[in-house]
């Protein structure tokens, strides 16, 4: 498995759920008010990539 690509304040986590390995982007101040960000098939999180910026400001972005 590669690498994601880079995007100015997303930070990359792997959670292990089930035995079934699970990537995580996470953006903007912990502290802040969570949302999340849900793709469809076959997207991934580079689909939020123009989106992440802005939300991150005013929230804790997860896209799971």
């Amino acid at each position: 498995m590669s690498d994601p690509p880079d995007l100015d304040g997303v930070r990359h986590e792997y959670v292990n759920a089930g035995g079934l390995r699970t990537h995580v982007a996470l953006a903007g101040p912990e502290d802040a008010p969570p949302i999340v960000l849900v793709h469809g098939w076959p997207q991934n999180w580079w689909a939020w990539r123009r989106v992440i910026p802005g939300l991150a400001e005013r929230f804790r972005v997860i896209r799971a």
